[in-house]
């Protein structure tokens, strides 16, 4: 089977950021549910991209966002294990973005799954 391809994050390339649901699964059902991905994406993301636009749909969302010049200064707050790879070089940049991304869905999918009493993958 083949796999799918995506690109490689680079610093200062701008990308479209997507995800789409399993299932055609409502993932914003409620005002708070938007606030959240939100808030989930200011945390993870945001002090490392810059955000162009986003457009979040019942079912799925888009983001157009560019990778900062530099993480100086931002990458240091972080306490993963990621983070401290991309620090010694041990990872690419393009690694520990694909790591933040992950955690992003990651944190999405928990909290939804808690709050609607739901099992298995959301995206």
């Amino acid at each position: 089977m083949p796999r799918y391809q995506r690109d490689t994050f680079l610093h200062g390339y701008t990308y479209h950021i997507y995800n789409v649901t399993a299932g055609n699964t409502t993932l914003f059902r409620e005002e708070v549910d938007y606030e959240n991905f939100i808030a989930k994406y200011t945390k993870y993301l945001a002090p490392y991209f810059d955000t162009y636009a986003y457009c979040l749909i019942p079912n799925h969302h888009h983001i157009i966002a560019k990778v900062k010049e530099s993480f100086l200064g931002i990458i240091d707050q972080e306490d993963t294990i990621a983070s401290k790879n991309y620090i010694e070089n041990k990872i690419t940049e393009g690694d520990f973005l694909e790591n933040q991304l992950s955690r992003m869905f990651s944190s999405i999918s928990i909290a939804y799954n808690n709050k609607y009493k739901r099992k298995g993958p959301l995206f």
